[in-house]
């Protein structure tokens, strides 16, 4: 079987399973590998949050912003913009945290804020002494079929 249809035949199988994960009751954990939809469930879960104004909200946590991008995105879509809104929460772990456990603890001064990303700091950075690359070994294309410990032996 070439990788092409073992990807195929899994994603489909993945994409099988995702009703039955949409309409799990809740609370219901669902491990799912990368690329099986767990943005789509996840999304899918909250549209269905009645329409009128709830007192308690949910929160979609994701690591990435590309997929807390795409539940807000999708939501909105969905004509469902009350539900990017507060009570709801929408957003990365770190953003989270951020938002919900440290801002609120913390000290008014100094001015703190949460990075999205370290290409936003404009800073530059000096090292007291050169850091020849040879002192970090890599390997580009490493043999998948050994395992971890023989590929350190290898490199």
């Amino acid at each position: 079987m070439s990788d092409l249809s073992q990807a195929t035949e899994v994603r489909a199988a993945a994409e099988a399973q995702q009703p039955a994960a949409i309409t799990a009751p809740a609370p219901a954990f669902i491990p799912a590998c990368p690329g099986a939809g767990k943005t789509h469930v996840i999304t899918m879960r909250h549209l269905q949050s009645p329409a009128r104004s709830l007192r308690k909200g949910r929160a979609l946590i994701s690591f990435t912003r590309v997929a807390r991008d795409q539940m807000a995105s999708r939501c909105r879509q969905a004509g469902r913009g009350d539900l990017v809104q507060a009570p709801h929460f929408i957003g990365t772990l770190d953003s989270f945290l951020w938002e919900f456990l440290v801002k609120p603890l913390r000290k008014a001064e100094p001015v703190c804020r949460l990075l999205e990303s370290w290409a936003s700091v404009k800073a530059t950075v000096q090292l007291d002494r050169a850091i020849p690359l040879h002192q970090f070994p890599l390997t580009l294309d490493p043999d998948p079929s050994l395992p971890i410990k023989q590929m350190e032996a290898v490199a």
